[in-house]
């Protein structure tokens, strides 16, 4: 079935129904998407491309160019999460928080985002060169400070959280973490706490690849998550140090073995997926 923006293309004159075929067949060969091979083969620009894709999901079109963002708004995303995500907030509606993002359709992103920024997120789309521009722009003037942290609207109840539920945000947290790493390829995933953050890494190709850092005030219970799956595939005691967690991803049980060291800022999370 023909997504809905690719029809108005084509009604629009822009394509023609030849040159999606093309650029099926390239997607198919390069493994990519099909609007990515518009782009690739000089049919479309990327930002033709959005603007049918935000008019037929009925999403809004805000030019960033010009577009004054408060200080105040910027500092409710720190610039770890907006970079690694390629996402920028531009302004909050009562409970909701504006992002302009490349994919309003990324539901994990969405589901992630609304969890450790503690918002509703309402997703916008502008200009992917400018959503890039003014993410790396945040990101170069950003102080991730713990004041900027706890902006959020409310605070983190944990005692909400019943980290042995599979539906609480909490799971969904690190099924996302799991799950985003498989398909990244990597071969390991560190978790670490600093004072106001904590950091999660994947290693990828040797190399060690920074994906969020988000607040602090998730991590206890994100920690007793994973300590409670270890336990409960491993049937070790409460005060082991090491084990193995097991998930399935896709549909498909993954093991990964984990490792607690300790650091300055408490206990770290190492796991690394069984081949």
């Amino acid at each position: 079935m023909v997504p809905q923006w690719w029809s108005n293309l084509i009604a629009a004159g822009l394509i023609d129904t030849d040159q999606l075929a093309d650029a099926e067949t390239v997607a198919a060969q390069l493994g990519i998407k099909t609007e990515h091979a518009l782009v690739y083969l000089g049919f479309l620009s990327e930002d033709q491309i959005h603007r049918a894709k935000a008019e037929a999901l009925g999403v809004t079109w805000i030019e960033l160019e010009n577009l004054t963002i408060p200080a105040e708004v910027l500092e409710l995303v720190p610039s770890s999460v907006a970079l690694e995500n390629c996402c920028l907030p531009i302004g909050v509606e009562g409970d909701q928080l504006l992002i302009a993002m490349i994919d309003p359709e990324d539901s994990d992103l969405l589901e992630k985002l609304e969890f450790i920024l503690d918002w509703k997120i309402v997703p916008v789309m502008a200009t992917p060169a400018e959503i890039r521009r003014r993410t790396a722009r945040h990101d170069q003037h950003s102080n991730d400070s713990v004041e900027c942290i706890l902006v959020t609207p409310a605070p983190f109840d944990s005692d909400t959280i019943d980290i042995k539920d599979d539906r609480s945000p909490i799971a969904k947290l690190l099924q996302l973490i799991l799950s985003e790493s498989v398909r990244m390829g990597a071969v390991s995933i560190h978790i670490e706490p600093f004072a106001d953050r904590f950091r999660v890494q994947y290693q990828i190709d040797g190399q060690l690849m920074e994906r969020d850092s988000p607040p602090i005030r998730i991590y206890p219970k994100l920690s007793e998550r994973i300590m409670y799956l270890a336990k409960r595939e491993s049937g070790t005691s409460a005060d082991f140090m090491e084990g193995n967690l097991v998930t399935e991803i896709e549909g498909t049980p993954r093991e990964w073995e984990l490792q607690t060291p300790l650091t300055e800022f408490g206990q770290s999370f190492v796991l690394s997926l069984r081949q």
